[in-house]
């Protein structure tokens, strides 16, 4: 949301600089391995959150309580 705290935001992206960007602006940062950059890559950035796909990445928000379940 506009006007929140970066620490209250998440950036989401499918390449490593996504992370790097989500990291210097201070917020929390999750990949999601769609296949152009393998996950191995993706992961040595040490995002929050690492997902296979947007639906993954749902269920881990959800089951962390970062956003209402469905």
């Amino acid at each position: 949301f506009l006007g929140q705290e970066p620490g209250a935001a998440l950036t989401v992206g499918d390449h490593p600089l996504d992370v790097e960007a989500g990291k210097q602006a201070g917020t929390h940062t999750a990949s999601v391995a769609l296949g152009r950059i393998s996950r191995q890559e993706l992961a040595s950035r040490n995002p929050d959150y690492m997902a296979d796909d947007c639906p993954h990445l749902l269920r881990l928000l959800e089951s962390d309580g970062v956003i209402p379940a469905a």
